[in-house]
């Protein structure tokens, strides 16, 4: 039994590897989508009925297909499908093996599994195609702790085609959307995603949209905007931080369930007891203790260093926020000003004055200077500019990056701080805690409903590491909330209002997120799902 258990094991991978050989390519999937349009429309309950129009031109296959994921109690329901004004027939169960002829004009949802469903319907004959689809989503704007929101992919992966031209558009016109009450991100695309004056979200790639990305738009709303049907017992900005997984793990669970069940213990040790640290570097495994003190000198990328190699497993590491936090830094201290694009108000223009930073270390001169690099003779950027100067100059970026980190240990070596890059000394481990103790403390700022008040002197030191622990935002709107004339006063100070302040943190964390990316993964990033032809 056993060795056809390893047989059998055997066999699937021979036939994975196969299965790569036989994959019609790029040249026979020869399909071509020259528009993707989707328009969103969302109501007061949460639910959204959402629109796709699809331009496309089609030489293989029976059927298109748009795969959709669901979070919990999210449900899709209502598909329609129309061309040149002939509606489809829709149909209760589709079926993928019918043939071309029985699939003509008809559509139909296939339910994967609970939270992945398809929207189906036949091409009727290759050529070009004009379609019209229309759905309904129930729970997609969820009512969390902090916040009302959602984070949704709007347009698939299309893994054989870049899109020509590709638009998401969301409006709430019974909800009266503004800066002051609306946050938008977007990710998985090179472009953005705006906030409009008339209320309208609009994300548009720059130029084409490749193969292999998606445009997934994230939207928080402060409370009372929405009155949702579906909640969650979780904090919005967690599920920021930790975006749908791919689905595809539900694969690998099956092809290493012994080596998962293996890792049991580990699993239950660090998730469900909370010792998820390393106890080499801070004296302990669970930390529970919560400071206000700021450590380690308030070396940036010190601290960065060690929050990041002190984990035993489940630190997101996709981001190197030291990137953003030392851009903060240089804001909140006049190295740079900052203003609101008017061609777009989710971006900001930042001005470099002259001004001597005074640098922690030989890394952030070398960022300094590329930061100059980037802004030319103008003296100005974006973070879209900074983003794009990384992408072409991977290299350098990660050179920059082995550096922050031999420079980084040198420091700690010097102060007996570490012996090695995962092992502390006695006399370093407390020094290491105080960085999980700060992050404790900030995170129970924005967590608790009457939350102890952060020394307003220590306001700038706060925020510099809240965007190094990826918080900053959810920092900034807890001081909005709960302070908001005097949050509004430290704006001021600084040249800016409050909501200027919270598009500047949002596009400093966003250079972070994707600085140390490479033109590769950039494309990859969020990538979870494709839509196309299907063959019977």
């Amino acid at each position: 039994m056993h060795f056809r258990y390893i047989i059998d094991w055997k066999a699937l991978f021979l036939t994975l590897a196969l299965a790569c050989f036989l994959v019609p390519d790029a040249s026979s999937q020869n399909h071509s989508v020259k528009r993707i349009e989707v328009d969103a429309v969302l109501h007061k309950d949460g639910s959204a009925e959402i629109t796709q129009y699809w331009e496309v031109s089609v030489t293989t296959g029976t059927e298109w297909y748009v795969p959709v994921q669901l979070l919990d109690n999210m449900a899709v329901s209502d598909l329609t499908v129309s061309e040149d004004g002939r509606k489809f027939v829709t149909t209760d169960t589709w079926v993928v093996n019918r043939n071309i002829t029985e699939k003509f004009n008809r559509c139909g949802i296939r339910e994967r599994s609970r939270n992945n469903v398809e929207l189906c319907w036949g091409i009727g004959n290759y050529g070009p195609h004009r379609w019209k689809v229309s759905f309904r989503i129930t729970g997609l704007v969820q009512s969390y702790k902090d916040y009302d929101g959602f984070n949704y992919e709007f347009i698939n992966t299309d893994n054989f085609c870049d899109r020509e031209s590709a638009t998401v558009s969301i409006t709430a016109p019974s909800c009266g959307l503004t800066s002051s009450n609306t946050r938008v991100w977007s990710s998985g695309f090179t472009g953005d995603a705006d906030l409009l004056p008339d209320g309208t979200i609009l994300a548009a790639p720059d130029g084409i949209l490749p193969k292999n990305s998606n445009m997934t738009v994230t939207c928080r709303f402060d409370k009372g905007i929405f009155f949702p049907d579906m909640s969650r017992q979780t904090f919005f900005y967690k599920v920021r931080q930790n975006r749908d997984a791919d689905s595809t793990w539900k694969f690998f669970l099956l092809l290493f369930v012994p080596v998962l069940a293996g890792l049991g213990w580990i699993i239950f040790d660090g998730v469900v007891l909370g010792r998820k640290y390393r106890k080499s570097i801070y004296g302990r495994r669970k930390i529970d203790v919560r400071w206000p003190d700021i450590p380690l000198e308030g070396r940036i990328g010190v601290s960065f260093f060690i929050y990041r190699g002190g984990w035993r497993f489940g630190a997101d590491n996709s981001e190197m926020t030291v990137i953003g936090a030392t851009f903060l830094k240089w804001i909140l201290a006049g190295v740079i000003k900052v203003q609101a694009d008017p061609a777009k108000p989710s971006r900001i223009i930042m001005h470099i004055t002259g001004k001597d930073p005074m640098f922690e270390n030989e890394v952030e001169r070398v960022m300094y200077e590329q930061t100059l690099e980037v802004a030319g003779k103008s003296m100005k950027l974006t973070a879209a500019d900074f983003g794009k100067w990384t992408s072409r100059h991977h290299s350098s970026v990660e050179n920059m990056r082995d550096l922050m980190m031999n420079d980084s240990m040198a420091w700690l070596k010097s102060r007996n701080i570490l012996e090695s890059p995962h092992k502390a000394t006695p006399q370093g481990r407390p020094e290491n805690l105080g960085v999980i103790a700060l992050k404790n403390y900030l995170t129970d700022f924005v967590e608790d409903d009457n939350p102890e008040m952060l020394d307003r002197k220590r306001w700038n030191e706060y925020l510099i590491f809240a965007q190094l622990f990826g918080i900053a935002e959810d920092v900034v709107a807890k001081l909005r909330e709960i302070a908001p004339a005097e949050f509004e006063e430290y704006c001021k100070e600084l040249e800016m209002d409050s909501v200027l302040f919270a598009t500047m943190i949002s596009n400093v964390r966003g250079m972070s997120a994707r600085a140390f990316l490479t033109p590769d993964t950039r494309k990859n990033a969020d990538h979870r799902f494709c839509h196309g032809c299907r063959r019977s």
